[in-house]
């Protein structure tokens, strides 16, 4: 991670190689590719789904809604089971 502030930033982790450089040190383009599903779902389930204001689950569904998620977005309550739902999540 980094740290961003008015006056500048600092790096907080960063990934460290003794030795000689090497071509397989760095990420492959297709490697990278292997995370797209990661970083930009189709859909998102979220479980512990509520409607009670101020609990996680509300909290994370609304959101996903604020900042305009383009997916689809499953809320699971906790009795729910995922083979209930229509469609598989990602």
């Amino acid at each position: 991670p980094v740290f961003l502030y008015p006056s500048g930033n600092m790096v907080v982790d960063a990934r460290m190689f003794i030795g000689e450089f090497t071509e397989e040190a760095t990420v492959k383009s297709d490697k990278a590719q292997n995370l797209h599903g990661l970083f930009y779902p189709d859909s998102i389930a979220v479980f512990g789904a509520s409607n009670s204001e101020g609990k996680l689950g509300y909290n994370v569904f609304r959101n996903l809604l604020f900042h305009q998620f383009k997916g689809r977005l499953i809320p699971f309550k906790c009795s729910m089971s995922v083979a209930a739902t229509p469609r598989d999540p990602e």
